[in-house]
């Protein structure tokens, strides 16, 4: 898909990047910068027909912003709660609990870390990004990416909406999606399961909170580097180079090595 960036693990093997990080890393380029591929099989699955289609591609394809919030757990290990902000169609920032955040240029195929606690910068360039890496251009072919219909989940109030609840998959793993039938846009999905890999832990993670169009600091999402800080520039390893274990995610059938790779519903 699109939940979940292609070769940003073999990029980022050493330094401030930690498994865990590489784990939100690597699920944020699975789930997208605004978990396109994810809400197109939603739309389509629930919907379908081409006025439906029609529709949906008109109102998403108005969308500037977006913002949501990622909870995720592995195991037993504490909770951890990760802050989505998306600007246009190339532009996104993750902000992590620990105050290191970092600015995905999906146009320019470049990631930039930022540790104010050490003051220290990563750029990470040529990064390899998926064709369909945010929902705005994801949209734009949204009728190339039908999906079949998903078994409907109960529906669930959220917000003080009647959300309608579908079961959608993504490279085998199972999403439970709860939407706002007014809208057409997500107010909640989930997704549960193992990693398929030896004495993995269970998965639970839980995308939450979304905002549309509301307005966000363009500065947020500015490629630079604070005053003082010392950089560490780096290039993406090319494919070839690469012999570490790996997965496949998006329709583009990108590989990434990740402490969790695809997963298989419990």
């Amino acid at each position: 898909m699109n939940a979940e960036v292609g070769d940003v693990a073999d990029a980022a093997e050493s330094g401030l990047w930690s498994q865990r990080r590489m784990l939100m890393l690597t699920r944020f380029g699975v789930l997208g910068v605004c978990a396109a591929s994810i809400c197109i099989a939603l739309f389509l699955g629930l919907w379908g027909g081409n006025s439906v289609l029609a529709q949906v591609q008109d109102a998403i394809g108005k969308v500037a912003t977006a913002s949501y919030t990622v909870t995720h757990t592995t195991g037993e290990h504490q909770e951890l709660t990760w802050t989505v902000k998306v600007l246009g169609g190339g532009l996104c920032r993750v902000e992590q609990p620990n105050g290191i955040y970092l600015i995905f240029d999906v146009k320019g195929k470049r990631i930039m870390e930022v540790d104010p606690h050490e003051s220290k910068v990563r750029i990470t360039q040529n990064v390899p990004v998926p064709r369909n890496f945010d929902v705005i251009s994801t949209l734009s072919n949204v009728k190339a990416l039908a999906v079949e219909r998903q078994p409907m989940l109960p529906n669930r109030e959220i917000d003080g909406k009647n959300a309608t609840g579908i079961i959608i998959e993504e490279n085998g793993v199972q999403f439970d999606v709860w939407i706002d039938p007014a809208t057409h846009l997500p107010l909640e999905m989930r997704r549960r399961g193992t990693p398929n890999r030896e004495n993995a832990s269970p998965v639970a993670e839980t995308w939450s909170d979304f905002h549309f169009d509301e307005p966000l600091d363009k500065s947020l999402f500015a490629f630079e580097v604070p005053r003082g800080f010392a950089v560490d520039t780096r290039q993406s390893p090319e494919p070839a180079k690469r012999n570490t274990p790996s997965y496949g995610f998006g329709p583009e059938g990108r590989k990434t090595k990740a402490p969790s790779p695809t997963l298989h519903d419990n």
